[in-house]
Parts: C-alpha cells; sequence; structure tokens
C-alpha cells in the first residue's frame, strides 16, 4: 500500500485510518466514477480514494466547526489535496450531513459515512446516502458498540467488506 504509506509520512495532520480500512477503500474507489465522504478531517481517505482511482470525482461535506482538533481548518485540507494532486477531483462541501446538503438529483456511486460518531447522526447520514447513492456505502467506526448495533440492525444488506473498524455494503449491482 504505496498511497496509505506515502500519506502516512506526508499529510499535514494524519489520517484516521488503518491500512486494513484504506485497503477496503482502495478497492471500492477503483470501481467507482463519484464518492460522497461525510466526514473529512484532513483529506486523507478522500486523497486515497483519488489516489486510487485517477478518474474519480469526491465531494467531501464537513462543517469544519473544530470539533475534532483545533487546528483543523478548510486551508489544511486543501493544502492536503494539492501537496498530493488531487485538488481539482475533490470538492469541499463546508456544511453538516443533515440536512444533506445535495440536491434530490445528484448521485453518487459511493458513500463513506465517517462524520459525527452519534447513533443518531449515523443514522441520519445512512437515510440520506441510502436515497442518493446507487453502489457502495462504507461505513467507518464499526467497532464502536453503539454504532455497530445500529448498522447490524437497521442495514438489511450482506457485508461486501469488512475489517475491525469498517464494513462496507453493496447495495445494487
Amino acid at each position: 500500500m504505496q498511497s496509505y504509506d506515502r500519506i502516512v509520512r506526508e499529510i499535514t495532520g494524519r489520517i484516521a485510518m488503518t491500512q486494513p480500512e484504506c485497503e477496503i477503500i482502495e478497492e471500492i474507489a477503483g470501481q467507482v466514477s463519484t464518492w460522497v465522504e461525510i466526514g473529512c478531517l484532513w483529506g486523507g481517505s478522500a486523497i486515497l480514494a483519488a489516489m486510487a482511482n485517477p478518474d474519480l470525482r469526491i465531494c467531501t461535506v464537513d462543517p469544519f466547526d473544530k470539533y475534532y482538533d483545533d487546528d483543523l481548518c478548510v486551508e489544511t485540507v486543501l493544502e492536503n489535496f494539492v501537496r498530493f494532486g488531487v485538488a481539482h477531483r475533490i470538492s469541499i462541501v463546508k456544511a453538516k450531513s443533515h440536512p444533506w446538503p445535495f440536491p434530490a438529483s445528484v448521485r453518487f456511486d459511493a458513500a463513506l459515512i465517517d462524520g459525527s460518531h452519534t447513533v443518531q447522526d449515523v443514522k441520519a447520514d445512512w437515510e440520506n446516502v441510502w436515497a442518493s447513492t446507487d453502489r457502495f456505502v462504507l461505513f467507518h467506526d464499526y467497532d464502536d458498540p453503539p454504532i455497530q448495533d445500529f448498522i447490524e440492525t437497521s442495514v438489511k444488506l450482506k457485508p461486501y467488506r469488512t475489517s475491525k473498524r469498517m464494513v462496507a455494503f453493496e447495495l445494487r449491482n
């Protein structure tokens, strides 16, 4: 995983995923042309997805309200995107994910849910991406018992890929 190792070394901030989660992202990113990511942090997973597929177009959704880290800001994320040569393929939507910041006509091939880690917010994110995503939905923080319980009781699909901290579902073939 050369991309993962490079991101770990060169990103300002950190990539908030381990190699097994990144392998799932790379695999799925290679199969799709549009991607939405709820929760951007420093942009590591969006960068990874973009590096996995040179034709992939990505939207990240994050309010950048300094909830997670006082040093986190849009400018740093944009600098990371530029550093890795993917800024022209990633759009930042500076907003909360609920209400959904896209019109109903906007569709994505894949969605990564990794924003707020409350069950209420994950549920709202699931409902939003279910209505606007055509092929894959990935949930990060699958190792958090309340999140795992919600996913296992509410997402009525067989997992496509899993790791300790991530589960991915294929919605429609």
